[in-house]
């Protein structure tokens, strides 16, 4: 009511994008937050929780602008810093996002968000400027994948592949990471080579499941889930069998699946198996419903 009778007030926009945020409506507090700094451009403080709205919305090169904007009206905010850092992550501007977390880092050496996004950012870059052997890079590449950084792992496995076209991992997570990236049939296509390479990988046909599930093709994506199961009944291949069976009603199958994914991935991790274990990074990394 009060934004009604004073509309050019930014204090009053300000603590209606606050509230948004505190109850999880991301895109009307932007909408608020972007109002504020209309009315109040100099205002520091609603260009960075503008920036952590857009951050939310997956709007990052918006919310980067909106961060940078932060930091250039108040450059003593750490949390600003930090925003500018992981945006940047994001965009894989790693070189650039070091530079940002480090000034975090310095303005608030106790934020253990910034020391971790520090972290990550040093590893990344590590990992990308390496120049792999073929070992390296299918190892880099999911490490990459592991860190969500997907063209960059795409790169490492196409080096993996050129050193030897018979690496069927390598194959076999390139089309995951092409899966990753909703391009379902290139993502086939390299699935399909690395079971003609390896047809008794059970994570290898439980991705393939999972494309063809996207692309509407049901009937294979049940066949080759149940072919995943056959072969290695663990945590991904329960996950994904659940995911279609739920897709195609049938809901009993689905939830007997789902708890059997959660028993495996329980054993995994009393028995510390999750630590480098290539289905498992598969499993946590991988959004595995289907939409």
């Amino acid at each position: 009511e009060a934004i009604n009778r004073l509309p050019n007030l930014p204090e009053f926009h300000l603590a209606r994008g606050l509230w948004y945020s505190r109850h999880n409506f991301a895109k009307e507090a932007e909408s608020s937050f972007t109002r504020t700094t209309e009315l109040s451009p100099q205002n520091a403080t609603a260009w960075r929780f503008k920036g952590e709205m857009l951050y939310k919305l997956e709007q990052f090169e918006d919310a980067l602008s909106a961060y940078e904007t932060s930091v250039q009206l108040h450059p003593g905010n750490s949390i600003g810093w930090q925003g500018v850092g992981i945006c940047k992550i994001r965009l894989h501007q790693f070189p650039e996002a070091l530079s940002s977390l480090e000034k975090a880092a310095e303005l608030d050496p106790a934020n253990q968000e910034t020391q971790i996004a520090l972290k990550k950012c040093r590893t990344s870059l590590k990992l990308i400027g390496s120049e792999p052997s073929q070992e390296d890079a299918l190892v880099t590449g999911i490490h990459l994948f592991g860190l969500g950084i997907i063209e960059q792992a795409i790169t490492k496995f196409n080096i993996a592949i050129a050193q030897d076209s018979s690496n069927f991992k390598a194959f076999s997570m390139r089309g995951a990471c092409y899966a990753q990236l909703d391009q379902h049939e290139t993502a086939l296509k390299d699935l399909a080579r690395a079971i003609e390479l390896n047809s008794s990988d059970a994570s290898t046909h439980a991705l393939y499941a999972k494309s063809l599930a996207h692309l509407d093709r049901l009937p294979e994506a049940l066949a080759s889930a149940k072919r995943a199961l056959e072969l290695e009944p663990d945590f991904l291949s329960f996950q994904v069998y659940g995911d279609i069976t739920q897709f195609l009603g049938l809901y009993e199958e689905s939830a007997e699946a789902y708890l059997n994914a959660i028993k495996h991935f329980r054993e995994s991790l009393s028995t510390d198996k999750l630590g480098g274990n290539l289905k498992e990074i598969l499993a946590s990394q991988l959004s595995l419903r289907l939409s």
